[in-house]
């Protein structure tokens, strides 16, 4: 028995779907979706569930037209699933299924078949984190119909993803209103240039988020805030069995959140960890030494700031 699976009911029956392999599962009309649902409401690439390092499965909106609906109420930002709840997309009524006790179970028979077999590897490695988040989403969620806010983070989701796999993000994560993508540097050599290419994906998504006002007719700017840090991470799959799920552990993730809620409180597009700076080399002269106080740090913590408008500069350079 799987360790979750769709019961799904639509115009063409009953049918049982696994969630066997991977962290992530698209739904959508797609053929390349793990869940193809043959409805024309249903939009290509219409959802996803997503597999947490906590074992939970998250349903994530992908800025569908018609939305995704998580026992009758609309999806917005992702949502944590619980066995026996009712998901409905166009026609079709999904049924989410997850036993932790078999998983368990499952488990532990297969580590007696085979002692040698490898659930979990985890490893120190030299990682920069990128934390993107939506600047002032609990206004916003006040003040527009929620069918609108569902459609608008769905798609803002949907290009994060996009652009963060252009750009070579090695793990992703949807949280709440913000993303989290993480890059392995595994040359030392290569780190400067790689850190380049995550301060492209910030500034190609700041443009593609400020867009998303005038396809959505919002009436106030749609932006972000931007926080990255580089550093030692402990990285490997946090899923069971087959259920992988790729991500970063430590104080350096941590960190990169804390740095990023402090935009808001310096006002700046984009702020950079010492090691990230470090890194940059010549072209960090763009951004400027700022001192914070972050959650949880006893000192105040030396950051570094600047505009998209300036990094696009220094890009074009």
């Amino acid at each position: 028995m799987p360790a979750a699976s769709f019961s799904i009911s639509g115009p063409t029956g009953v049918a049982e779907v696994p969630l066997s392999n991977g962290s992530t599962w698209k739904i959508g009309r797609d053929q390349s979706c793990a869940v193809v649902l043959q409805d024309d409401v249903v939009s290509r690439r219409h959802a996803m569930i997503q597999l947490t390092e906590n074992d939970e499965y998250l349903l994530i909106d992908l800025g569908s037209r018609n939305g995704t609906f998580l026992n009758d109420a609309r999806v917005s930002t992702p949502c944590v699933l619980a066995d026996g709840d009712q998901i409905r997309i166009g026609v079709c009524q999904l049924q989410f299924r997850c036993d932790s006790s078999v998983r368990r179970t499952d488990e532990t028979a297969s580590a007696a078949v085979d002692a040698s077999v490898t659930k979990a590897m985890y490893a120190p490695r030299l990682v920069s984190v990128l934390v993107v988040d939506v600047r002032g989403y609990t206004k916003l969620a006040q003040i527009i119909d929620h069918a609108l806010l569902c459609q608008l983070i769905g798609s803002w989701f949907r290009e994060a993803g996009q652009i963060m796999e252009k750009y070579g993000a090695w793990a992703l994560k949807y949280i709440g209103d913000a993303v989290m993508a993480v890059w392995l540097h595994d040359r030392p050599a290569d780190k400067q240039r790689q850190i380049m290419r995550i301060l492209r994906a910030s500034c190609e998504f700041a443009r593609v988020t400020a867009g998303l006002r005038q396809q959505f007719d919002l009436p106030h700017p749609f932006l972000i805030g931007a926080g990255i840090n580089t550093g030692i991470a402990t990285v490997g799959n946090t899923g069971t069995g087959s259920n992988t799920d790729f991500t970063a552990l430590g104080e350096v993730v941590n960190a990169a959140f804390r740095i990023e809620s402090c935009t808001r409180q310096l006002e700046c597009d984009l702020l950079i960890g010492s090691a990230t700076r470090d890194a940059l080399g010549a072209p960090a002269e763009c951004f400027q030494e700022r001192r914070v106080e972050m959650k949880g740090y006893e000192r105040a913590t030396a950051v570094w700031a600047a505009s998209f408008a300036q990094v696009e500069s220094l890009l074009a350079e």
